[in-house]
């Protein structure tokens, strides 16, 4: 017989009592206020003197610690104490302690489970299993039995969290999720939560503890789960949001600073790109910076990777430790480096090297004391004369890299040295094949193209005797060819501009010429393409050409830069090229629809340290090896919506799969190069031919949906066409695929898949008319699987502000067919819902309205006076108060409260009429939702 949820609830709180758990039985929330109180008169017997806290000083506690949000509650928790005035005037200020950071066994470790909690819309909340700390809600786990997709517990939690997590539930910090076989783990934080970060647990050698046993005798660990929640949380203040480490991050952290108090070698972290390794080098280095033994933490950049997205992202995670701070200047740093209220020092390798080497005499009292230097992409940094010169100096200076693609005898650096040479040991590895696995960064699809197919050229990459092959690479008509390839798939590779593009190519001269033939291409098309390039030029900079050509260059970007300000209406100028670049990147990482940058030409600028979730694609026209190679693909693999950008895109014009295979065997440390690539086209396309025909099997057409019989039998329509479009939103990533085109070639057109989706949606819409029970609430309809939502709500309400009601008749008309079809087209939710209306206006109010008229106003006139009708309407034909149903509106639409207070008393008979109620509180929540254009 199959395992229960209740079951496996108490199976896992057995393994938590054997862990030294203390199981208490608590079922409301004021039990475990009254608990919470108890516990704290018990931790400080001390210093209340034998008077327990009074209900006014209790209740004056309560305010300070449960008056904030998540993030503010969790540093609330961090400060460990509170202090409060007595009663009594006369006795002194209380310094009350609820957590100690630093010991766990000071603190009281307790289970229980299923509390009942009233949610703001009145409905009960019953919680699986809570993990108190001192009596505080520290984590809450959701459980689910084995075979219900694990997913579903996380989407109550997200439930839960609108409603009822309140109180001294505004303390919960680690949220897990299990069905038993399948165990997960993620932070708490304002703001809509995301499955993106949903962390598997693992052990130091990255091997995942998925079984709830095994899950709950590691991260459940008394100790362990201390120093996550005292240790491993990151506080980022400029987004206000809390993040917990990823495992394989605490334990890098935890060897490199144990590596540091109990030897004096060197190491190194081995983290892939994008694997977060800022956080961990930020947090190994806060942690050090508190430990006597150590005289200072020294953070050192290369120059070149001190860029705007680098300093922001220390700044965030520091802004709350006074002990941490950058340099402006040589000066700045030796200040900093002599005197006592800095711990960690940020500058880069260049100043610190001119520090040793000009100021001898200001240092010398650091000169024999314990330094140490983690340093970001060791392999650019510590190699050369200026970390001999910086160690000539420290005599007890101890370094630490943090690397994604070490040098090895392979690909040496230009002295010859290894990473190991310099680092000695490896302390911690995760690696690129890990990361896919986990989902922490994608893997890649690579497209191979042959320009000799294009344009009459040699074969790339081929020595061919008799031809001046870089003539030929740089040649006009191959340029020219490439450019028309890539402005030819373009948009189906960036899904219609939602995602952007680089394009990395040999030199600066290479650069400004494809500049040039991409203007030239686009003047000649309708294609809304924008196109910029960045690179560098001073003798300094990594990567530039010799001197002869620098001062071209510089008049090249003069003239590129002032096109970009004609483009984005900035103002600016070689003579502040940082401005430039920082805009240039701000664009690229934001791609704002508006003001976006669709591909980005690149020589070497970005392609190491930067990062955008939005950058999908990279082409290339030069010629890549090794850690140089992975560096560079490795700029289109950043988690986004998994469902949208399911992996990131490599289109080669050169020939790079032999430089290719070999950079990932050496940097995923195997054989086959498989787990980093997707299947080929007709891998893919052979899949998707089997989830049309399965669903065809089911559902022959989109009609037999509406006589499906009952809910079980929707339950598998959904399963089978989110199937069919998860396989197609992989199949979109190709340039091969064009269902419009290929519709007949698999039998089922583009029209069929918007028809399909088009009742999956109803479906998903009508859970506002289901009863509670239903069987549809638990699963899971991935509605961002769907959306596309380039023409959302909002989308389409800005184009119809912009229609001309001056316009003759036959251009206005055309404008509005325009907005109707692409109404029609659109996969987002929230539009279908509002679809009929917009139609609506558009067909028989835009038509009448006059000049003089604020469309917008119009627009919102219509939707308010459709929502009075849709009231009224329902008021007449189900008896209930049109008052009582505007105030639930109303209610809702400002707090997002689903109250009940106004349908009671408008219907009376609250227990008579219960059904009455709840079907009148999801038409209120409906309406809000269909005729709110604001959303």
């Amino acid at each position: 017989m199959a395992e229960s949820e209740a079951q496996l609830e108490e199976r896992f709180i057995g393994y938590l009592e054997k862990l030294n758990y203390k199981r208490v039985e608590l079922r409301s929330l004021d039990e475990m206020i009254a608990h919470f109180r108890a516990i704290l008169n018990q931790r400080n017997a001390d210093k209340l003197n034998g008077k327990l806290l009074t209900d006014g000083e209790f209740s004056r506690i309560m305010s300070k610690l449960t008056s904030g949000n998540a993030y503010a509650t969790a540093h609330i928790l961090r400060d460990q104490t509170l202090t409060i005035q007595r009663d009594d005037t006369n006795e002194p200020t209380l310094y009350l302690n609820y957590f100690d950071t630093k010991n766990a066994n000071k603190n009281i470790y307790e289970v229980t489970n299923q509390v009942t909690v009233m949610g703001v819309n009145e409905h009960e909340n019953r919680y699986d299993v809570t993990i108190l700390v001192n009596g505080l809600p520290l984590v809450q786990v959701e459980l689910k039995k084995r075979g219900v997709e694990n997913h579903q517990a996380f989407n109550q939690i997200g439930r839960y969290r609108q409603v009822s997590y309140q109180n001294l539930f505004r303390f919960i910090q680690i949220f897990v999720i299990s069905n038993g076989v399948n165990s997960q783990y993620m932070s708490n934080t304002d703001g809509k939560i995301s499955a993106d970060f949903l962390f598997n647990w693992t052990d130091e050698g990255n091997h995942r503890f998925n079984e709830i046993q095994d899950f709950t005798n590691s991260f459940l660990e008394i100790n362990r789960l201390h120093s996550m929640i005292s240790k491993y949380f990151i506080f980022d203040e400029r987004k206000k949001v809390l993040m917990v480490m990823r495992p394989y991050q605490v334990y890098a952290t935890e060897a490199l600073v144990n590596h540091a108090l109990t030897t004096n070698e060197n190491g190194y972290i081995w983290h892939t790109t994008g694997s977060g390794k800022t956080v961990t080098s930020f947090k190994a280095a806060t942690l050090l910076a508190q430990e006597e033994s150590i005289e200072k933490v020294i953070f050192m950049l290369d120059r070149a990777d001190l860029n705007k997205q680098t300093t922001d992202n220390f700044t965030a995670f520091s802004e709350e430790l006074d002990l941490l701070s950058g340099t402006e200047s040589t000066y700045d740093l030796v200040r900093q480096l002599k005197g006592q209220e800095t711990q960690v020092v940020i500058t880069t390798i260049q100043k610190m090297n001119y520090a040793v080497t000009r100021h001898e005499a200001g240092l010398a009292a650091l000169k024999d004391k314990k330094v140490v230097f983690i340093v970001d992409e060791a392999h650019r940094t510590t190699f050369g004369e200026q970390q001999k010169a910086i160690n000539g100096f420290f005599s007890k200076a101890q370094w630490f890299g943090f690397t994604g693609t070490p040098r090895f005898k392979q690909n040496p650096a230009g002295d010859g040295r290894t990473t190991d040479d310099i680092f000695t040991t490896m302390l911690h590895s995760y690696l690129i094949t890990d990361a896919i696995r986990d989902k922490n960064v994608l893997g890649f699809q690579i497209d191979y193209m042959s320009t000799l197919k294009m344009a009459n050229t040699v074969d790339d990459g081929e020595e061919v005797v008799g031809i001046d092959t870089q003539e030929v690479y740089e040649s006009e008509e191959r340029i020219a060819a490439v450019t028309k390839n890539i402005l030819g798939q373009h948009l189906q590779r960036t899904r219609n501009g939602k995602f952007n593009a680089f394009l990395t190519v040999k030199d600066t001269k290479l650069a400004v010429a494809y500049y040039d033939e991409f203007n030239k291409q686009l003047a000649d098309s309708k294609k809304d393409i924008k196109v910029a390039t960045i690179f560098t030029w001073a003798a300094n900079e990594d990567g530039n050409e010799d001197e002869s050509t620098q001062s071209h260059s510089q008049l090249q970007m003069d003239r590129i830069i002032d096109n970009y300000n004609k483009t984005y209406h900035t103002q600016h100028s070689t003579n502040e090229f940082r401005k430039y670049a920082e805009d240039v990147q701000n664009r690229v990482e934001k791609n704002d629809p508006l003001n976006r940058i669709d591909i980005l030409i690149v020589v070497n600028m970005l392609l190491t340290g930067f990062d955008s979730k939005t950058l999908n694609t990279l082409y290339v026209d030069k010629n890549l090896e090794y850690h140089n190679l992975i560096q560079a693909y490795s700029r289109t693999n950043r988690v986004y919506d998994m469902n949208l950008k399911p992996f990131g895109q490599i289109v080669a014009y050169r020939k790079l799969k032999e430089q290719t295979d070999e950079a990932l065997e050496l940097f995923g440390a195997t054989n086959s190069v498989g787990a980093f690539l997707q299947p080929p086209f007709n891998d893919i396309k052979a899949d998707y031919q089997k989830a049309i025909d399965e669903l065809l099997e089911y559902v022959g057409t989109p009609q037999m949906v509406d006589d499906l019989p009952d809910e079980e039998a929707q339950s598998k329509f959904i399963k089978l066409f989110r199937t069919l479009a998860r396989v197609e939103r992989k199949m979109e990533g190709y340039a091969e695929f064009d269902l419009a085109k290929s519709g007949s070639e698999f039998g089922f057109t583009e029209q069929d898949m918007n028809d399909y989706r088009s009742k999956y949606l109803d479906i998903y819409i009508g859970g506002g008319s289901r009863n509670k029970a239903s069987i549809l609430d638990e699963i899971d309809f991935e509605i961002d699987l769907i959306e596309e939502n380039t023409i959302n709500t909002r989308y389409i309400k800005g184009l119809i502000g912009q229609l001309d009601l001056a316009a003759p008749e036959d251009e206005r008309r055309k404008a509005v067919k325009e907005l109707i079809d692409g109404i029609k087209s659109s996969n987002d939710a929230n539009l279908f819902l509002k679809r009929d209306l917009l139609i609506s206006f558009l067909e028989n109010e835009v038509p009448s309205l006059s000049s003089d008229i604020k469309i917008e106003d119009a627009l919102l006139d219509f939707f308010e006076e459709q929502e009075k009708i849709a009231v009224q309407t329902y008021s007449k034909e189900n008896d209930v108060p049109e008052s009582a149903i505007n105030e639930t509106i109303s209610e809702y639409k400002f707090t997002g409260r689903e109250k009940k207070e106004s349908l009671k008393k408008g219907i009376g008979a609250p227990l008579k009429n219960k059904r009455k109620i709840e079907s009148a509180l999801k038409f209120a929540i409906q309406t809000v939702k269909k005729f709110t254009i604001g959303v």
